[in-house]
């Protein structure tokens, strides 16, 4: 709302020429609200009685002013509120955005005069008349709608209250006309019909039970609560909208269902009040609702049920699942000992749907919990049966990520659950009709299989040594998972969910060379590094780079710069022609130099130094891992020309030696350059450069 001051609306109204407050004058300026839009609006005082002539007049006047803007001045109805209404009768539009302003402070004073609330309501339907299909008015159409059913629920509390007798009339009106009643100076009376005035039948079905509850309650009335069901059973015999009759029903079976959800005792008398309504309403329509109602009902105890079962005992959980799976029957526990089991003849059977719902919902909590392999392997067979049996249709669309999520949880640590896991899959497998759905237990189990191999794998070789070639063997001569559990191996069952590729037997042995690579077994790493070789030619392009890549770490760590120099020769895909010459250079000059050929260790760091001050290496940085200190191009260029100046001074060349120094002394300076912005690389710099004496 607008915030309006005394003097601008003083001023307003004399110059529009019209106000409405021509009974009570217009209140002072210390009696005018602050702010007519705060957020707790003073409360009214009793407002005068307006005729119906009277208020429709008003409504009207306001509905047909031209003028910009029109005062409303409330203190005619002894309200504390001044408010702007603009209703040019040429422009719906403007005039929805004003009464959208406005409907608040109407509907308020509305409330407490039904005369004025009758047209108030009867000016909205004109204008939504006038709006014809614009949407733009549905918020304000809600409104009115709320205002309406709000009017007849404050009905319902007073008629009770003040006129009991009155109650089977207005229920004959609220059904029969399916329009807002209110309760005027003489009784019961109906609001016109309109857009605006037609309840909801959920309205409808809510203010009967209403009544029928105040009438069947502690202090309610017999005669009141049985002339009323007569009253609702006579429409229910009768044509209905199909949503009114199923609302009048819900009315008539509320209270057993609300006592049956925690009495068992009070589920037998459902069933026979629900049995009896059956008898008197002949039309199938009418008793199919009820059996739906029912069923919803048994349903809805069903799964409230395997939810504490789950809680309580899993084993149990899984049982009941079991028996309504196989007798489509509803089971169901109330309180704490007592089951009642109810047959076909008291409720209709659970729905296929709802079945399998409840197996998917149930699944995760059991599958989650300490229930015991055996359980397991129950529910397993249960939810398998169901992915390959059921109406592909009526079957969730994540039971079978349900199922494979909580399968491969348990299959993590315990041996037998993978077991299990395995053998599912293979039914699934070859059940299931729809490819996708093969495929994704084939790849979720690939995936498993291979995590659980690595995880295993890195067990073994710190833990079992021995046990590492054997299994990288029999892996790959059978193409099945073999995983290691606690002190025995494990081989799944052979089958296309857990076959293996080369590719994993690669990766394991890769593993197997970064677990040996301390340099404590090396013996361990040639045999490695013989297996690997009859690997290679399995592989797949990627693989066999990265096992290419591996086996060169392997064959440097075990010494074999024959097989890394034989390695590098062929080259690597990984890695530039060049950078394969200048590696294969350094390991030839490790070998000459454990050789004792110093000539040739000098020749073979010079083929290395020439590669490293190549473009190719320009940009070179090089970490080291244990220290954390930045290594420059300059500085690794540097080290190798000292060693060669050190080997010259062996080998009594005094030429070589101080030309070798003079290099190396030039790369240091730039290196420092390089170091200067990190005092640890640059504190390891000048102390290298003091040892060798420059």
């Amino acid at each position: 709302m607008k915030k309006t001051r005394l003097v601008p609306v003083v001023t307003a109204a004399a110059l529009a020429g019209f106000c409405f407050a021509q009974e009570t004058p217009a209140p002072s300026a210390d009696q005018a609200p602050a702010a007519p839009n705060a957020e707790e609006p003073a409360a009214p005082q009793q407002p005068k009685q307006l005729t119906a002539e009277e208020a429709q007049a008003l409504l009207a006047k306001l509905n047909t002013q031209n003028v910009s803007s029109v005062l409303l001045c409330w203190p005619m109805f002894q309200y504390p509120y001044y408010q702007f209404v603009v209703r040019p009768g040429a422009n719906a539009q403007e005039a929805l955005d004003k009464w959208s302003e406005s409907f608040d402070l109407l509907a308020r004073h509305a409330l407490a005069n039904p005369a004025f609330a009758e047209a108030l309501l009867a000016e909205g339907n004109a204008l939504f008349a006038a709006l014809g299909d614009d949407a733009s008015g549905s918020d304000l159409m809600q409104r009115f709608q709320m205002f309406c059913e709000r009017l007849v629920a404050q009905s319902c509390e007073s008629l009770y209250a003040e006129k009991p007798d009155q109650v089977v009339p207005f229920v004959r009106e609220l059904i029969g006309k399916q329009t807002g009643v209110v309760c005027g100076e003489k009784g019961v009376k109906a609001l016109p019909p309109g857009s605006v005035t037609t309840l909801k039948p959920e309205s409808i079905g809510s203010f009967i039970r209403w009544l029928h509850g105040m009438a069947t309650g502690e202090k309610g009335d017999a005669k009141i609560a049985a002339a009323l069901d007569a009253e609702i059973l006579s429409f229910l015999s009768g044509e209905l909208p199909a949503d009114v009759r199923d609302s009048l029903i819900d009315t008539l079976l509320a209270p057993s269902f609300e006592r049956a959800q925690t009495d068992a005792a009070a589920v037998r008398q459902l069933i026979a009040d629900a049995g009896r309504l059956r008898a008197k309403l002949t039309a199938e329509d009418a008793q199919t609702v009820i059996n739906q109602r029912l069923q919803a009902f048994g349903e809805r105890m069903i799964d409230q049920t395997s939810q504490k079962l789950c809680g309580e005992d899993p084993a149990t959980a899984v049982a009941y699942l079991q028996g309504i799976a196989e007798k489509r029957t509803f089971c169901a526990r109330f309180g704490e000992k007592e089951m009642a089991e109810f047959s076909k003849d008291d409720f209709p059977p659970p729905s296929d749907e709802f079945i399998l719902r409840l197996i998917a919902s149930t699944y995760p909590r059991i599958a989650e919990s300490a229930v015991s392999t055996e359980n397991m392997r129950a529910l397993n067979g249960l939810v398998v049966k169901t992915l390959v049996s059921e109406d592909p249709e009526k079957v969730p669309s994540n039971l079978l990520s349900v199922f494979l999520d909580g399968s491969v949880k348990r299959a993590q640590d315990d041996a037998e659950s993978a077991h299990m896991l395995f053998a599912d899959a293979d039914k699934l497998i070859a059940g299931l009709a729809d490819t996708n759905s093969q495929v994704a237990v084939e790849r979720r189990c690939r995936q498993f299989a291979r995590k659980s191999a690595i995880k295993t794998f890195r067990d073994i070789c710190p833990g079992r040594p021995n046990d590492v070639i054997p299994y990288l063997k029999k892996l790959a001569d059978t193409g099945t998972l073999c995983s290691l559990y606690g002190n025995s191996f494990v081989s799944f069952k052979p089958g296309r969910t857990t076959a293996v590729s080369p590719d994993l037997v690669g990766q394991l042995a890769e593993e197997a060379i970064i677990g040996f690579s301390n340099g404590s077994n090396t013996k361990m790493l040639s045999n490695i590094l013989d297996f690997t070789a009859t690997l290679l030619p399995k592989l797949s392009d990627d693989a066999k780079q990265t096992m290419l890549d591996r086996r060169l770490d392997a064959f440097f760590l075990v010494g074999n710069y024959d097989g890394a120099i034989d390695l590098l020769e062929k080259g690597l895909p990984s890695h530039s022609p060049g950078w394969c010459r200048g590696t294969a250079a350094k390991l030839r000059y490790h070998k000459a130099l454990n050789e004792g050929k110093k000539a040739e260790a000098i020749k073979q760091l010079m083929v290395f130094i020439e590669f490293m001050q190549s473009d190719e290496q320009k940009e070179f940085e090089d970490c080291d891992p244990t220290t954390g200190i930045i290594y420059s191009r300059e500085w690794v260029i540097a080290k190798n020309f000292m060693r060669c100046a050190e080997i010259a001074r062996d080998l009594k060349d005094a030429a070589n030696e101080a030309k070798y120094l003079a290099e190396a002394k030039k790369l240091y300076a730039t290196a420092l350059e390089k170091a200067k912005d990190d005092p640890k690389a640059l504190a390891e710099l000048k102390k290298e450069m003091q040892a060798a004496g420059l």
